[in-house]
């Protein structure tokens, strides 16, 4: 059988080959009949590269804060995993993980029994009368033996035509009772929060972009920067999640464990900021604590109409 000839051209790309791979697109310059060996061998080296690179990305991230986003900032970017196949990877993990937990125990929906037909405004003392903002008597309904009530949801609704709409949905939304009602709602919030996390990383980055508008950084640089830390952050919540469901009976994993993890995140996005930004421990600690609490109002903005979204959507 006749030795395979190395082509003189990229079986890929077309280029002129000058050496073992292609210049243009990295392509190995081998004739394209490969043998079972070499593509045994192609399997594992391809699969070497990537856990190689994976485990050292991960190394780099939880032990040496904000050190991989300088790296990639700065091009040295082919010995670690993109930032942004990290952060889909860990956060499609977390949220995985985050809907195997029984959430059900968390949140108690008994206070929303009965909700439409519970009084909200009682009836005042006997002798005394209640006032609306106008200084106006309050009407108080009368139930079937005609005696005076106190205002329901019901009876505010019928008022007020988008409240109205409200109790409409809910009722449609419980008709097969409250434990449905929440798995569903769980299942359809953890859907849409994993979106929304998404759409909050360029917010994130923008509120970086504003804080440090005197490096005259480009806008994506911060962008590998937010990936970076909500990766960290996820990894961080997920370990907490599958080690307190395993000693979900021990007080340390609940009570204080979350503490603690508050506690490592904090310090590792002002150790990350302090690396990648390279500014004094001062200027640091401030804008971490403006970046703090743009971000919480940014979290409670987006949490507040993804649930209202997810509760519509039922």
């Amino acid at each position: 059988m006749p030795t395979a000839q190395r082509p003189e051209y990229c079986l890929n790309c077309g280029a002129k080959l000058t050496g073992k791979y292609c210049a243009e697109c990295g392509q190995s310059g081998a004739d394209f009949r490969l043998t079972f060996r070499e593509l045994v061998a192609d399997f594992i080296d391809g699969q070497f590269n990537l856990n190689s690179s994976l485990v050292r990305s991960l190394v780099t991230l939880v032990f040496r804060p904000g050190w991989m986003t300088r790296e990639y900032n700065a091009g040295k970017r082919v010995r670690y995993v993109s930032p942004l196949r990290m952060y889909l990877v860990t956060s499609a993990l977390f949220f995985l993980v985050l809907a195997q937990v029984s959430l059900n125990t968390v949140i108690d929906l008994s206070l929303l029994e009965n909700l439409e037909t519970r009084e909200i405004v009682p009836l005042p003392p006997s002798g005394e009368t209640m006032l609306d903002e106008a200084g106006r008597p309050v009407e108080f309904p009368v139930n079937a033996a005609g005696q005076l009530r106190g205002i329901t949801l019901t009876d505010l609704g019928q008022r007020d035509p988008a409240l109205r709409w409200l109790l409409e949905r809910w009722q449609a939304a419980t008709r097969n009772g409250l434990d449905v009602f929440r798995e569903r709602f769980l299942e359809t919030l953890l859907d849409n929060a994993s979106r929304m996390m998404v759409f909050l990383l360029p917010v994130v980055a923008l509120i970086l972009k504003l804080l440090y508008i005197r490096r005259q950084w480009l806008y994506i640089e911060h962008v590998t920067f937010a990936l970076h830390l909500h990766t960290f952050v996820f990894l961080v919540l997920m370990v907490l999640l599958l080690v307190g469901r395993r000693f979900s009976d021990v007080t340390f994993w609940s009570e204080t464990a979350p503490n603690v993890a508050l506690l490592i995140m904090t310090v590792y996005t002002f150790v990350a900021l302090k690396v990648v930004y390279a500014q004094s421990y001062l200027k640091t600690a401030l804008k971490m604590a403006l970046l703090g609490v743009s971000y919480l109002v940014v979290v409670a903005i987006a949490m507040s109409a993804t649930t209202a979204v997810s509760f519509l959507l039922l």
